[in-house]
């Protein structure tokens, strides 16, 4: 049974890869780990003579994790029924098997009661199975770099937002008008990110707008268009009545709602889907410090006294970061070994390799160049080390999204 390393695993199917059908067969029934969305998936049946027939689908009514399809009176042969299915995390998984029929001949004169088997070779004529590419990434790269890019700016803002509101003291006029700029960007990338989706996970790979709706009601969909509905909420506050404060607490419940995201929704949700949010609150805060202190580097006291909360939230978002990124972990792999054999935890390693880097920029930052700033040595220094350490921070958004999508079953 060939299958493209799914976040959603196949556990069943009937008839089995492999198997002979000696009578009219009715139908075909997969049974999956996990629960799957009926309208976003499809089974396709290949055979004799260039059969390519694409299924009615329906969910099994005794469970939420198997799929039903009624097929047509099928020819002696072998046949191929190659599967692709969405699971409740919005993520797609593929993958085939092959069964043969195996029919009695109709009766007729001098009839020996043999049957008619399979023809020799059928199983080489029929199409290759799909396979994922070589990384494990399931989804077009763009659907990757756009579902990092749409977080990062939220964060982003979210971040800016709450030193406005509540950590720097002073005025914040170049901060503000970056986070004005990212409060119009952030519904266009999320919106953007969610179109990129709907193509992915539709089969066929196409646009089709009749089936917005449905997506929208799938568990994923819900909580995407939830989370560009707080985005769009916050422009508004901003645009409107230049309410910062209601703006940042927005962006807040729309990082909460990213913490339902991905993974964390089929992965021990109890347990993942809190540990995720706080991980995406901690980076906030820690990202919305860096780019205040970019933006608004200045020689005077409230400078300084910004920078020196900076870096204690700095130092409680790496804690809060390493606690809630060992959860998830346990909770996303299979076992501890898998760190070191599958594409997601080499990821997670390279991701753990940047926030040491990041760590190291802060112990800089610390102890070298925030006493040189209370001494009267000018922000430039400072400026540029966080500048840099941002730019790192942009990597490991890179790395993190590419986790969104790659499996971590072996």
């Amino acid at each position: 049974m060939s299958a493209g390393r799914p976040h959603v695993r196949l556990l069943h199917t009937e008839p089995a890869d492999g198997d002979t059908v000696t009578a009219d067969l009715q139908r075909i029934r997969l049974v999956f780990s996990g629960a799957v969305e009926e309208a976003f998936s499809e089974i396709r049946l290949a055979g004799p003579a260039n059969l390519d027939l694409r299924l009615d689908v329906q969910s099994d009514t005794r469970t939420d994790r198997a799929l039903l399809a009624r097929v047509p009176s099928l020819e002696p042969g072998a046949y191929r029924a190659s599967w692709r299915i969405m699971s409740t995390d919005g993520h797609t998984s593929e993958g085939s098997f092959v069964f043969f029929v195996q029919l009695p001949r109709p009766p007729s004169a001098g009839d020996n009661g043999e049957t008619e088997t399979a023809p020799a070779g059928g199983v080489d004529e029929l199409p290759p199975p799909a396979r994922a590419d070589s990384m494990g990434l399931d989804v077009p790269p763009s659907l990757a770099l756009s579902r990092g890019a749409a977080v990062a700016a939220l964060l982003a803002l979210g971040g800016l937002l709450a030193m406005i509101a509540w950590i720097a003291p002073g005025p914040s006029r170049r901060a503000q008008r970056l986070a004005y700029a990212l409060a119009f960007l952030v519904p266009i990338l999320l919106a953007g990110h969610i179109l990129l989706w709907f193509r992915s996970v539709s089969p066929g790979g196409a646009l089709d707008l009749e089936r917005l709706p449905a997506l929208l009601g799938t568990r994923a969909g819900g909580l995407e268009i939830l989370r560009l509905g707080l985005a769009v909420a916050a422009v508004g506050t901003l645009a409107f009545g230049r309410h910062v404060t209601s703006a940042a607490l927005l962006t807040f419940l729309a990082v909460v709602v990213s913490g339902g995201t991905g993974h964390a929704l089929t992965a021990d949700p109890d347990v993942s889907v809190p540990a995720k949010a706080l991980h995406l609150l901690a980076v906030q805060l820690w990202l919305g410090g860096l780019l205040y202190l970019v933006v608004e580097a200045r020689d005077d006291p409230a400078y300084r006294t910004t920078a020196r909360r900076v870096s204690r939230i700095a130092l409680l978002a790496v804690l809060t970061l390493t606690v809630t990124g060992i959860i998830q972990v346990l909770v996303t792999l299979p076992t501890l070994g898998s760190v070191l054999t599958t594409t997601y935890g080499r990821l997670v390693l390279a991701k753990t390799g940047g926030l040491v880097i990041l760590v190291l920029f802060g112990y800089r930052n610390q102890f070298r160049l925030l006493p040189a700033l209370e001494e009267g040595g000018g922000s430039r220094g400072l400026r540029t080390s966080v500048m840099w350490e941002t730019l790192v921070m942009a990597g490991v958004f890179m790395l993190a999204a590419l986790l969104a999508y790659v499996p971590p079953n072996p």
